[in-house]
């Protein structure tokens, strides 16, 4: 099925009925085992999905972060939470130590100021402000600093705290330090560098993130910069205009003179 990624939220509302009424009028087919990953993000619609691809006493496996929760009315439907057995996984695997405590930071757990000073020290994370007329700019530069420390364009990924629709959205550069960049919904993001906002960008990961396009004024903020920041699994950069990261409750701690 042809998707318009342009579509408004009403199209992307619609899109998985339609999958689970075409899963069900072309093949009917069912499956023993289902995992449904990022449940926190699925609708009413995404849940009908899920219901449709079930077989007869299939096993369900959901997981979901209750700290990335950006639509708080989204609920796993009782019909499917009843029998279900809840498992904690308290062990955060992906981050490395000092990422790990900024993200921490951003859900509410406290600031763990020793761990973020030595990561800032260390440059697993470092903080880069600009002025709004050279954060384009900005980002540029960080991307081609990373590549000459060795990191190849597919390990980097540039995530936007912006909405796709915003035309100043950093995602609509089509290169960046010499790279073309792709969206996380290309085919071929995995060959390239890729450039999208943190919603577009949640569930995957690159060895180098840099988060930018900070407004501490949208909705929830923290948990934007929870989750893409969350995305680091080496080092971390924030580039942001330099006000809005000293409005920013963890980061103007940090923030260099």
């Amino acid at each position: 099925m042809p998707v318009d990624e342009t579509g408004g939220p009403e199209f992307w509302e619609e899109i998985s009925l339609e999958a689970a009424l075409a899963n069900l009028e072309r093949t009917g087919e069912r499956w023993d085992t289902v995992v449904v990953d990022e449940a926190q993000d699925l609708g009413a619609n995404e849940w009908s999905l899920v219901e449709t691809c079930l077989a007869p006493d299939a096993r369900l496996w959901i997981f979901q972060d209750d700290r990335q929760v950006f639509w708080p009315e989204r609920k796993i439907p009782e019909s499917l939470r009843q029998g279900l057995v809840r498992y904690e996984l308290p062990r955060a695997y992906r981050n490395p130590p000092g990422i790990l405590a900024l993200v921490r930071a951003y859900a509410g757990e406290g600031v763990d100021e020793g761990t973020l000073q030595r990561a800032f020290e260390e440059r697993e994370v470092g903080l880069v402000p600009c002025h709004a007329e050279t954060l384009r700019s900005g980002v540029d530069k960080e991307v081609r600093k990373l590549l000459a420390d060795g990191f190849r364009p597919e390990e980097i990924a540039v995530v936007s705290l912006r909405g796709m629709k915003l035309p100043e959205n950093i995602m609509h550069e089509k290169s960046l330090g010499g790279c073309p960049t792709a969206r996380a919904t290309d085919p071929d993001c995995q060959e390239k560098l890729v450039c999208d906002t943190f919603l577009r960008f949640k569930g995957l990961e690159r060895p180098a993130v840099i988060v930018t396009d900070l407004d501490t004024s949208v909705s929830r903020y923290a948990t934007r910069a929870y989750i893409a920041c969350s995305r680091a699994l080496s080092v971390l950069r924030i580039v942001g205009v330099r006000d809005e990261m000293a409005k920013d409750s963890v980061l103007r701690r940090f923030l260099p003179p």
